[in-house]
């Protein structure tokens, strides 16, 4: 999991890390190595981690780091990560890493530290949006080439989550499920998804990439972080659905003040509301900006002066995403 320590004493210490934990161990363990993580993901034996984070220097400049699950050995820095390069990456069964550039291009980096990197445009049918390689967030089908993911595309009353499927070997992809995201390929023939707080399952042929029929539910309750957004939950190598329990959260937040090291926290106001992205102050500090999430999940623009707290609807477009704000 990508987590921060408790009670950290300085900014520095509050910088995101990886942890892991046996599934029959109580306690998490953090990797070294990890301070200022982006993104990490696991090799398919669970050996390895790949992670994206600094070199522990104060630069922020992100390398690529293969570390072993037990630890018995450093990290080794497998690359300097371009700043063209997303922070997506999947490990393949091939042993290979595969990550996308901004320029909509899959890159395949050998973890052998020696072989060279190849590069393939993506071709995108259904989606102009980019194609997520986040690994917690798909799978992988068992011919080894093909990745489900899920892929954002706007449609006329707001955002949209997809799940499409990508050839890494030939760039193509395509929508496959819409209103579904965090799709897990099982061995019994079924795609598992989620909609809402809502998991469910559908027959799904990994040979023509097909759709067999309609979905089922199999649980529901599903945490949930917004009213556009889809649940998360894994299936591991053996079978075992998990998943954090707890509806559609994140409508009740509160804005609050805090010193440098995050120790101690006053209310800003009493409001209590689905605020997304961070808040923006005006130069002069007088007035504050914020994103709201409207009933449908479209995002709003709303000002309020700093002393006298009273958030009143700035900037807000019917079926219209409004952000970020800039002063």
């Amino acid at each position: 999991v990508l987590a921060r320590p408790q009670n950290p004493a300085t900014a520095a210490d509050n910088l995101m890390r990886v942890y892991v934990r046996a599934v029959d161990d109580s306690e998490f363990q953090l990797v070294s190595g990890s301070a200022g993580v982006e993104s990490y993901c696991f090799s398919h034996d669970s050996k390895w981690i790949a992670m994206l984070a600094p070199d522990g220097t104060l630069s922020s400049k992100l390398h690529l780091w293969k570390v072993p699950v037990d630890q018995n050995s450093p990290a080794l820095r497998l690359l300097s990560w371009p700043d063209e390069w997303t922070s997506s990456l999947h490990w393949l069964k091939s042993g290979d890493l595969v990550t996308a550039t901004y320029n909509r291009e899959f890159v395949r980096i050998p973890t052998d530290g020696q072989s060279q990197q190849s590069t393939v445009p993506i071709e995108s049918v259904g989606f102009a949006e980019d194609f997520e390689l986040n690994a917690s967030h798909g799978t992988e089908l068992p011919d080894g080439i093909h990745i489900l993911n899920r892929v954002e595309t706007w449609e006329e009353d707001g955002y949209a989550q997809q799940i499409a499927v990508a050839n890494v070997e030939t760039g193509k992809a395509h929508v496959i499920l819409k209103n579904a995201s965090n799709p897990r390929w099982v061995d019994s023939g079924h795609l598992i998804f989620s909609r809402g707080n809502t998991i469910l399952a559908v027959r799904f042929d990994p040979v023509t990439l097909q759709v067999q029929g309609g979905p089922i539910a199999v649980a529901d309750g599903l945490r949930t972080i917004a009213a556009w957004a889809h649940g998360e939950f894994g299936v591991s190598a053996d079978g075992h659905l998990y998943h954090e329990p707890g509806g559609l959260v994140g409508q009740r937040r509160q804005l609050a003040w805090t010193d440098r090291n995050f120790k101690d926290f006053t209310p800003w106001s009493d409001d209590r509301r689905p605020f997304e992205i961070l808040p923006s102050l005006s130069p002069d500090g007088r007035h504050l900006a914020v994103v709201l999430a409207g009933p449908d999940g479209v995002y709003e623009i709303w000002l309020s002066e700093v002393a006298r707290p009273s958030l009143r609807r700035f900037v807000f477009e019917e079926s219209r995403d409004c952000t970020p704000r800039v002063w």
